[in-house]
């Protein structure tokens, strides 16, 4: 006997009859492992190490990352007939470290996602067969794997939001490049459209233009590589209302111009003498052509969003 372990309940069956039981115990001249009961005479469960370790050969990889998936190929034989359990690893710096990529029975074949295996130059496959005591590693040569671009996912908003044009709406998403690193800061970048709202992996929305607005959440990783989480989210239409409305008290009569400065409650549309300005929250400073003469100009403001009007006059006198 090299040593005794107490195991633990990992799980049980439904029906009673089977228990997972967990211990530790050192392997390197381990022959046979029981788990045995207090007052038993018999071992509940046994098993003996097999004279032959299983034999293994691994097929090199190709083309990884130009496809969404990679199918990796081995040969493993056990002479003895014993079922083989294969873990698979994968090095993207020619087998300094290693991370598992997948655990499973041995069937010569696995398909896994292109983003478990992290773009490198200089990339290796290495996979461990065991017969459960007896274990047989083998590597590929090295290979260059793409990769695969970030993966990006937005937490907020949720799909079908509503909220009034105006209202307060926050964005917040999480990215991971193909090694599992977040992305963060400007690598993250949020649109409306095509309308850039901000970067960055949570931020406030600025006021957003009523109707259905399709948000979209963009990731690039260090290598250039982007990819897109979108939701939709509905904004209700509210009464636009004129933030700043500024006009010069007083014209030339000879002025061929008038300038004013203008901004809205929420994204409307200005009409101003058959002529549209788009306006928001931030101050625009707008130039009409007039005519000169000596008769206070009058001019008719129309503020429209989302089929919402307010409308207003301005009366500037002239000198």
């Amino acid at each position: 006997v090299l040593a005794r372990a107490g195991v633990k309940v990992s799980s049980s069956s439904e029906s009673g009859k089977s228990l997972l039981l967990v211990g530790r115990v050192p392997a390197a001249r381990v022959a046979s492992i029981a788990v045995e009961q207090a007052g038993a005479s018999a071992p509940l469960a046994e098993r003996r190490r097999s004279g032959a370790a299983p034999r293994v050969k691994v097929a090199t990889p190709v083309r990884v990352g130009s496809r969404p998936s990679v199918t990796v190929r081995w040969t493993a034989t056990d002479a003895d007939g014993g079922r083989l359990l294969a873990t698979i690893e994968y090095s993207a710096n020619s087998g300094r470290s290693w991370k598992t990529v997948s655990v499973g029975p041995s069937r010569g074949n696995t398909t896994l996602p292109s983003r478990f295996f992290t773009a490198s130059r200089r990339a290796r496959v290495r996979i461990r067969v065991s017969d459960g005591f007896n274990e047989t590693v083998a590597v590929t040569g090295p290979f260059r794997s793409l990769g695969a671009p970030p993966e990006a996912r937005i937490l907020a908003p949720r799909p079908g939001t509503r909220v009034t044009a105006g209202a307060l709406l926050v964005l917040e998403g999480v990215a991971f490049d193909d090694a599992g690193r977040r992305l963060s800061g400007g690598r993250l970048r949020w649109l409306d459209g095509r309308r850039v709202l901000g970067r960055g992996d949570r931020l406030n929305a600025p006021v957003l233009t009523p109707g259905r607005r399709r948000i979209v959440l963009e990731a690039t990783d260090a290598l250039g590589r982007r990819s897109r989480s979108t939701v939709t989210v509905r904004v209700a239409a509210v009464k636009p209302l004129f933030r700043v409305l500024e006009a010069p008290a007083r014209l030339s009569r000879r002025a061929r111009r008038v300038s004013l400065r203008v901004a809205a409650t929420v994204p409307a549309t200005l009409t101003i003498a058959g002529r549209r300005f788009p306006v928001g929250l931030r101050v625009r400073s707008l130039a009409l052509p007039i005519r000169p003469g000596r008769s206070p100009l009058r001019l008719s403001l129309r503020l429209v969003s989302g089929g919402k009007v307010t409308t207003a006059r301005l009366t500037i006198l002239r000198r």
